[in-house]
């Protein structure tokens, strides 16, 4: 079963404001060491430690293969990829630089084989989370799920920027810190969930901003250039 929590959407960027809508949410973050023991568990002749050190190189060389400007395809599971993202356009071709007009350089892993859309929906089956309040008809109350989310900061080179608090509840505020290094400025700054979807970014002055934390993990991300 996935788990879903129901939330109002507080964006006038993303969606109909005021409307209530689903979204998934993950009981838990399980990372390499993890997955490794997990696999090891699957009748598989190879210990923990040894499918450690092949996923860790399986991590290492799709980096090194991303960085070649090579896609890669696991089967079964997601091709990964990279995408420029431009801060802006120029007016000529002649008038494009990366120093200008790149953002940033993303991955991406569109899903496939047995993790593709349509096979997902297929197998998989949603239940409302049971340990939040649900804000249906009835309950007289908002969506709470009582754990927290946490808020990931992605800030390039010339400053970084601190959110209070780090991991917050729903319907909290947080509060993000903006500290360029000497001689940078913020160039931008947004907010987003696991979706993608825009959060609003409230501007309180020029080194704070704030957002309402919603019903999943916020990723800040941060951009300075030099004076």
């Amino acid at each position: 079963m996935i788990p879903f929590v129901i939330y109002q959407n507080k964006s006038r960027v993303a969606g109909e404001f005021g409307y209530w809508y689903a979204r998934t949410v993950s009981t838990e973050t399980i990372d390499l060491e993890a997955l490794a023991k997990h696999m090891s568990q699957h009748h598989t002749p190879f210990s923990k430690g040894t499918i450690v050190g092949i996923l860790a190189d399986m991590v290492s060389c799709i980096k090194e293969l991303l960085l070649e400007g090579k896609n890669i395809k696991i089967d079964n599971l997601a091709i990964f990829s990279t995408s420029l993202e431009n801060r802006n356009g120029a007016p000529t071709a002649e008038d494009y630089t990366v120093q200008k007009n790149v953002k940033c350089i993303k991955m991406n892993a569109l899903a496939t084989g047995d993790l593709s859309k349509a096979n997902l929906n297929l197998e998989a089956s949603l239940q409302e989370r049971s340990s939040y309040s649900s804000p249906k008809e009835g309950t007289g109350q908002s969506v709470n799920d009582g754990t927290g989310h946490s808020v990931t900061v992605n800030a390039g080179v010339g400053g970084k920027v601190t959110a209070s608090p780090a991991t917050a509840g729903v319907d909290q505020t947080v509060t993000l810190t903006i500290a360029p290094d000497s001689g940078y400025t913020l160039a931008s700054i947004t907010a987003s969930d696991g979706d993608t979807n825009s959060i609003e970014l409230t501007t309180v002055d020029a080194t704070h901003r704030t957002f309402v934390m919603g019903s999943t993990n916020v990723i800040v991300t941060a951009t300075f250039v030099a004076n």
